[in-house]
């Protein structure tokens, strides 16, 4: 290929990440089908869930059939922890963010967690992750970014990829449907951003899939602005996944997963990425290029 064609596959590639695997079976089973689909080709790993070392081997199967990343999805919200220490960490978003940001947050349970979550990964995975980041994009809160930092330089190099929640003022609202969470994330991704780049991690250069859960809107109305201006390497998070028991006692998030499923299982979604010309793509010099 041409070095002119090389750069064009880049500039209309994406990678769709589906976030919360091992949430429930039925998160777990949707993200399967979408993978056999080609339509995601990155999937976080939630390694507190019990779901995890049950079906890492079957996802594991997927992936020498289907290109697909797979990362850790540091979780710290909710009442699922691996380690004692952590239960001094509080479980809401708003008081771990409100202590994170106000430098009041202890490290050495967020350290100690950060490791419990990163071996039950490699316990079930057999090797690390690819990439890392957050659920509810905690990754980038400080304390936790630094930690998590340190953490994954020490155990892998830079070798993962990390995940970029932060976006240029002047490009806030472009490719999302939520600005002011766009706006609160750029802020607080800015210095990991910073911090990871200092320290020779690679990461994706443009983040989408922001909305508001509660909109009424069509799912594929709001892709057609995720899809928009391609970049080198954009990165749009998802949460598809089918409604169970589990999940509902879990997550508070049900429907929104299952409208998302639908759409990015349709053809017509296939027919929008084909239109486009815009490739479901694995990470820059990943072990594969694209899907179709």
């Amino acid at each position: 290929m041409s070095e002119t064609g090389h750069k064009a596959q880049e500039e209309h590639s994406i990678i769709i990440c589906a976030d919360d695997y091992g949430l429930s079976p039925g998160v777990c089973d949707a993200i399967e089908n979408l993978i056999e689909r080609g339509r995601v080709t990155a999937t976080s790993a939630m390694t507190v869930m019990p779901e995890w070392p049950k079906r890492a081997r079957t996802l594991k199967a997927l992936t020498k059939d289907y290109p697909v990343e797979v990362g850790l999805h540091l979780t710290l919200t909710g009442p699922w922890r691996l380690t004692a220490f952590c239960g001094t960490v509080p479980e809401s978003l708003h008081a771990l963010s409100h202590r994170a940001l106000t430098r009041r947050l202890e490290t050495v349970p967020i350290r100690v967690e950060i490791r419990a979550q990163l071996d039950a990964f490699e316990d079930a995975w057999g090797q690390g992750p690819d990439y890392i980041d957050g659920h509810q994009h905690i990754h980038c809160l400080p304390v936790i970014c630094d930690e998590l930092l340190r953490e994954v330089k020490s155990r892998y190099g830079t070798r993962p990829w990390i995940r970029n929640c932060a976006a240029p003022l002047h490009e806030w609202n472009r490719y999302n449907s939520s600005p002011a969470k766009e706006a609160y994330l750029s802020v607080i991704g800015r210095r990991m951003a910073a911090k990871a780049r200092a320290l020779g991690f690679r990461m994706n250069d443009s983040f989408r899939g922001l909305y508001p859960f509660t909109t009424r809107r069509s799912y594929e109305s709001l892709f057609h602005k995720f899809l928009a201006k391609p970049a080198a390497t954009a990165l749009l998070h998802c949460h598809p996944g089918w409604v169970d028991s589990s999940l509902c006692e879990r997550d508070a998030l049900t429907w929104p997963r299952e409208r998302e499923f639908a759409w990015f299982a349709s053809a017509a979604c296939q027919e929008l990425l084909e239109q486009t010309g815009i490739k479901p793509s694995c990470f820059p010099g990943a072990f594969a290029t694209d899907t179709f």
